[in-house]
């Protein structure tokens, strides 16, 4: 499933508009090629999405439950950082 999930992520980056930090607009030009294992062929969007799905499904009784974890954190402001103007 990781590996599907990260096949995804990388698929889905270099189709979206590559707008990095400049300015630039980039495009792929082709498909995404692996070098290595050379026989090795990077699948299709829907084939990843569909592994990942199937695998969160697979995994759910190693997920937390709840899916969420709220914290409460007490923030202690100290004198010191008060008289300098910085807010914790």
């Amino acid at each position: 499933m990781l590996t599907a999930l990260a096949l995804l992520k990388v698929r889905r980056f270099l189709t979206a508009h590559l707008r990095l930090r400049t300015a630039c607009d980039f495009q792929m030009k082709g498909d995404a090629v692996a070098t290595a294992p050379a026989d090795f062929r990077i699948p299709d969007e829907a084939t990843l999405l569909t592994r990942v799905q199937t695998g969160i499904k697979e995994c759910k009784p190693l997920f937390a439950d709840p899916a969420v974890t709220e914290l409460d954190t007490p923030v202690k402001i100290t004198k010191k950082k008060e008289e300098q103007g910085v807010v914790a």
